[in-house]
């Protein structure tokens, strides 16, 4: 591994609570980590990817040519961090809505400036220039999760969590018992998810507390009904708690809503 993986790894396990570390399968993660992580969605050329990535206010930094300067968020004008804060939003929800390489180490150290303004250059883990990708039907089923939390229609959460792998379809041969317990599931997940990506959406805070209560709730759901979560649940953990732990000093809430929708438009 080289040392911005190592450090990334460090990061992120150090941000998380002692009870999710212990309620983790890692023999069965350490299986199939770097596998998925080092899921190339194609083998493109440099150029092809800076397409596939730029947005009006990122670039991808692959090679360092010029003069480029670690980006120091609490010591640029509040104006640009501000800018910085939500543009990296809109660049987490491109990367669920729209066909492109999955970018997952979101933390603070990874960005740079130069005398550009309004524009932040990312650069990829060592090995990881090309991306990951998250497998269609995964996908499939984040963009109806945040699809459904937004536009207020919880049959699409349903099928994003379905396609997530954490419910199941109900099926007319099967006993209105059996029936009976996954609506019980429904509604246990259902206030797990909502009581998290779908509160305050349009003054949303990104609090780390939050995120890390949330993830052991759902390891106690899956815990409890002996779901095996889909290892892409890897791939996605990584980038959302990198987002969380880069975006966790803003001290204004960011618009979720208008974001999503401006993607979606």
């Amino acid at each position: 591994m080289s040392k911005d993986e190592i450090q990334f790894i460090r990061d992120f396990l150090k941000n998380l609570s002692p009870r999710l570390i212990l309620s983790l399968k890692w023999k069965e993660i350490s299986k199939s980590i770097f596998q998925n992580l080092k899921k190339i969605s194609n083998l493109s050329s440099k150029d092809t990817l800076e397409n596939q990535f730029n947005t009006k206010h990122f670039r991808l930094l692959i090679e360092k040519k010029g003069k480029f300067y670690p980006l120091i968020l609490k010591e640029i004008q509040p104006l640009k961090r501000k800018l910085f804060y939500n543009e990296l939003v809109h660049l987490y929800f491109i990367q669920i809505f729209h066909d492109r390489p999955f970018y997952f180490n979101f933390l603070e150290s990874f960005f740079y400036i130069n005398k550009e303004p309004d524009i932040f250059y990312f650069k990829p883990l060592t090995g990881f220039f090309h991306g990951s990708s998250l497998d269609k039907k995964f996908k499939k089923g984040l963009n109806e999760l945040y699809t459904g939390l937004y536009e207020k229609d919880q049959e699409i959460t349903i099928n994003g969590l379905i396609n997530l792998g954490l419910l199941s379809e109900l099926k007319e041969a099967t006993s209105g018992i059996e029936n009976q317990k996954e609506l019980k599931k429904r509604k246990e997940l259902i206030r797990i998810v909502e009581s998290h990506f779908g509160s305050n959406t349009q003054n949303y805070f990104f609090k780390l507390n939050h995120l890390t209560s949330t993830m052991e709730k759902v390891i106690s759901f899956v815990n409890k009904y002996k779901i095996k979560l889909d290892s892409n649940f890897i791939l996605f953990s990584l980038c959302l708690t990198s987002l969380y732990l880069c975006l966790k000093e803003s001290k204004e809430g960011i618009n979720l809503e208008e974001i999503y929708f401006k993607i979606k438009s």
